[in-house]
């Protein structure tokens, strides 16, 4: 999440960083710069896409080039902007602009403004046939507008004081651009990936690749979490120069550690593939790649959690995918693993009850409970990327639950995880202390009870 790291395309100019403002581009054709927005939308890459929307739309504003844009800032999460866009589209032709409409509703939802949001996706629930974005059906826009009545709902009965304490870590911990995929080893300590300040945002295709993301370790000491060296991290969390750091879990026995690494492939593109290191009577060993079943070479898969199954050789691995097969977007597969012969089935889709068109992210499995806890932006939520928990396993699963305020806001929350213990709870969000534009920054933030009870999640997200 955050800023994408982007790839400067070699395609008729180099670009530099400021983008929009470049003599170099302002003295390009029209159709150079659309050729280079719509190659950054072809390698996924919509931070730099938007850089050359954003000038196309300044020379011709037009509704095929704005709604480009939106799409682009919004994947960005460039969302004051989008917000804009829309807006301005929409109020040029209120009768006509369904889809800037739609986007313009969401954008509102994410501010919290949730009854100008209903009153807009009531709007185009009547005439969604009309909107050309296939992506915006009748389904999708039915869960935005759940979504408003329960996020006001909500509000209404704000009467008691919540049995749960959220709150930001220190700058200490939450230092960077961006922090995120925290990794709980008990109550008092955790790993997570970071990006600090000086990392590059972006790097020129065939220069040598700067890793931007990196696993740090946090402990807690003197009523307070610290961060580490980034040296002091231990194994089996590697750091490396050629490829960014990514989420990562345990299997049940402690005896393997998977994760993710991200890195831009021969086509361009920036994916992630699944690593495992596994504790020998030396220690960890080095990380090696799982097969083809699981990394598919043109798609990502990233973002692991371990599961589980009634046969003690077998665990299942759970995992994000935009591989062919999906419901949609990035959507979570899972593979069940023979531990004995450290051999993956060939992976399936968790299924309807889980995955949407839209997008779902972050699985966790809890092992005490049995539920998956995950984030969507196209259940029924309260703004951007929502947490959600479900009970079952594998293709079966029970209704996800959303876990409500205070844990999920009007912004992107993801991430969630517990300590065996249950006693800690960690997630992240891009919600803002105060009133802020631009592009938020990722922070982890921690969630107990206030009577120090168990944060298992029941079925009633009131029971939380």
């Amino acid at each position: 999440m955050g800023k994408i790291l982007s790839i400067v395309l070699l395609l008729v100019v180099l670009v530099p960083a400021s983008g929009q403002k470049d003599n170099s581009m302002r003295n390009m054709k029209n159709w150079q710069v659309k050729g280079l927005a719509k190659s950054a939308i072809r390698l996924g890459d919509p931070w730099q896409a938007s850089i050359y929307l954003e000038e196309l739309y300044r020379r011709k504003p037009s509704d095929e080039v704005g709604l480009m844009l939106g799409r682009n800032l919004m994947a960005s999460r460039q969302y004051d902007k989008a917000e804009r866009v829309y807006s301005e589209l929409y109020k040029k032709a209120p009768r006509k602009s369904f889809e800037a409409q739609f986007y313009l509703a969401m954008l509102l939802k994410m501010d919290g403004n949730y009854e100008a949001a209903l009153g807009h996706f009531e709007m185009t629930k009547s005439r969604h046939k009309r909107i050309a974005d296939r992506n915006i059906n009748r389904r999708r826009i039915e869960n935005e507008i759940e979504g408003c009545r329960m996020a006001l709902t909500y509000i209404d009965s704000i009467g008691r004081e919540p049995d749960l304490e959220v709150k930001a870590l220190s700058d200490g911990v939450n230092q960077g651009r961006m922090n995120h995929a925290p990794v709980i080893m008990g109550d008092t300590a955790f790993v997570y990936v970071s990006v600090n300040d000086e990392a590059p945002e972006r790097i020129a295709l065939g220069e040598s690749y700067v890793a931007a993301r990196k696993y740090y370790k946090a402990t807690w000491r003197d009523g307070q979490w610290l961060s580490e060296p980034e040296s002091d991290v231990g194994s089996p969390f590697v750091n490396g120069d050629g490829y960014d750091s990514g989420k990562g879990a345990f299997s049940p026995d402690g005896r393997r550690f998977y994760f993710s690494r991200c890195f831009i492939n021969p086509d361009g593109k920036r994916v992630c593939h699944i690593y495992v290191s596994r504790l020998g009577e030396d220690g960890w060993n080095e990380p090696q790649a799982l097969d083809r079943n699981v990394n598919h070479p043109r798609y990502t898969s990233t973002q692991p959690t371990v599961g589980k199954l009634f046969d003690s050789n077998l665990e299942v691995l759970y995992f994000v995918s935009d591989r062919p097969g999906g419901a949609g977007g990035m959507d979570i597969w899972f593979a069940v693993c023979d531990i004995a012969k450290n051999e993956f089935q060939k992976p399936q889709n968790a299924g309807v009850f889980i995955n949407t068109e839209g997008d779902e992210l972050a699985p966790f499995y809890d092992i005490g409970t049995g539920r998956l806890f995950f984030s969507s932006n196209n259940l029924p939520g309260f703004g951007g990327y929502d947490i959600f928990s479900a009970e079952g396993s594998l293709v079966t699963w029970e209704p996800p639950v959303n876990l409500g305020l205070p844990i999920n806001s009007p912004y992107d929350d993801l991430d969630y995880g517990l300590s065996p213990s249950a006693k800690l709870g960690l997630f992240v969000s891009n919600r803002p202390e105060e009133i802020a534009e631009g592009i938020l920054p990722d922070r982890i933030f921690e969630v107990r009870r206030k009577a120090g009870i168990s944060l298992h999640v029941g079925n009633d997200p009131s029971e939380q």
